[in-house]
């Protein structure tokens, strides 16, 4: 396994959201991938809540995705916010 190290500088505002692999990874019904491009799509939406609004909406949308469907893989996120 090959790992990359990158150093970024936070700033006051910015958010920071740790996730597990299952989350881009859940499946709908259909075996659809809920995928990285729809999460940041969501997680776009969630700018202007609070961070917990924001990493609630992101879980429900996922839950939602895959009701019916596959969540086989944990589905784990944490949100971090930078105090304005």
């Amino acid at each position: 396994m090959v790992l990359e190290e990158h150093v970024v500088q936070l700033q006051r505002g910015d958010r920071l959201f740790l996730y597990s692999d299952g989350v881009p990874e859940a499946m709908d019904p259909k075996g659809t991938l809920f995928g990285s491009p729809q999460m940041l799509e969501v997680m776009e939406l969630g700018n202007f809540q609070s961070i917990k609004e924001s990493v609630d909406l992101l879980m429900n949308v996922v839950e939602r995705w895959g009701a019916g469907g596959s969540l086989e893989d944990d589905v784990s996120i944490l949100g971090l916010e930078i105090e304005p």
